[in-house]
């Protein structure tokens, strides 16, 4: 009876050890497959350019800009160009009425015809009245007094000639062209109004008849606190952003003195604008960008806590320790941790640890 309860024993005991097993490796292989996998995005570790920079915001300019004043007083007579018309150096954008000009011209040149004739004859009996005076055949006083009269006949052939060449300067500055080719974006006075120079301003009376702007350059100034003003420099890099328009461009002046209310220097960016897609007087970002370096890097989202990243491999993440160098706007620079090539999640960090099973998103 004994004999039969051992051999019964020693036949349940395998299948006991089997069934064990079975349970053992049915309970792993239910682990895995209930296994969280998180999808991450990610990118390689290569080298990138590392860029750090200044932001601001400003008012665009035109590099060039001209309120187109005539020289002297007068009432329009033509305007030929139109506001929105583009223009060349040189061209003829306006006219003064020159009719009294041109009248005393005439009487200009009319006097100086005179005053010539008056000279030729004072200047005659002078040379002969100094002959006369060596051969002792006037006198002294006689002498001084044609003396007298061709040092005024003089004077007035001095005054005609500055007449005539006062009249032709009128009629000169009665003609407006374009100092520079660009575009007219304003038109301040119309046919038949009075212009006067000397009050200035836009309106009224004074100042000019057209506006005439070259944004094929533009202009854009910014503030920059004390604080950041030691790393701008001349010729920097940078870049004019409205919208989706970016236009490159460089540091073009530093103010070298703050201003006393504000405490920010004034810094000038230019940029080249050449087909007219960023208007003057309106508003634009400008990023001054102060340091370059290319460096094997990462990037920023990709830092967790400042020293750690997540590298990929065989569908699963490591935690690892990385020591970082440069800081820039959008990447990190690595120096030890990481090598060229590895794959590194970007994305989708939270809850993530070491040893995740992970799927990369494409």
């Amino acid at each position: 009876m004994r004999s039969k309860k051992i051999l019964v024993a020693i036949f349940l005991i395998p299948v006991f050890l089997l069934s064990f097993c079975g349970e053992s490796s049915g309970k792993k292989r239910a682990d895995k497959e209930s296994e969280v996998k998180f999808k991450v995005k990610t990118a390689i570790v290569r080298e990138v350019l590392i860029e750090r920079s200044l932001k601001y915001s400003g008012t665009v300019q035109a590099f060039k800009k001209e309120n187109v004043t005539p020289k002297i007083a007068g009432k329009i007579k033509k305007i030929y160009v139109e506001e929105g018309d583009r223009v060349r150096k040189g061209q003829l954008l306006a006219e003064l009425d020159t009719e009294q000009a041109k009248i005393q011209l005439k009487q200009a040149r009319a006097a100086l015809e005179a005053a010539t004739a008056s000279f030729l004859d004072a200047k005659k009996n002078y040379e002969r009245a100094m002959r006369l005076l060596a051969e002792e055949a006037i006198s002294r006083q006689q002498f001084e007094k044609l003396e007298l009269a061709y040092k005024a006949a003089r004077a007035n052939l001095d005054q005609a000639k500055a007449a005539v060449e006062l009249a032709k300067f009128m009629i000169r500055s009665s003609m407006l062209y374009a100092s520079f080719s660009g575009i007219i974006t304003s038109r301040l006075k119309e046919e038949g109004d009075f212009v006067n120079p000397g009050m200035g301003g836009f309106g009224g009376s004074g100042g000019g008849i057209l506006v005439l702007m070259n944004f094929r350059k533009i202009l854009v100034d910014v503030d920059v606190p004390s604080g950041k003003i030691n790393v701008v420099k001349m010729g920097l890099p940078a870049a004019v952003v409205q919208g989706d328009k970016k236009l490159e461009g460089k540091v073009y002046s530093i103010a070298q003195a703050a201003d006393p209310a504000s405490k920010t220097f004034k810094v000038e960016v230019i940029a080249d604008n050449k087909d007219l897609a960023i208007k003057p007087g309106t508003d634009a970002d400008v990023e001054i960008i102060y340091l370059r370096k290319k460096a094997v890097g990462i990037p920023l989202s990709a830092l967790l806590d400042n020293k750690y990243v997540f590298v990929v491999k065989n569908g699963r993440v490591e935690k690892r320790p990385v020591v970082t160098g440069i800081l820039g706007n959008k990447f990190v620079e690595v120096k030890e941790g990481l090598v060229s090539g590895e794959r590194i999640v970007v994305g989708n960090l939270f809850g993530l640890y070491d040893g995740a099973l992970v799927e990369e998103e494409k």
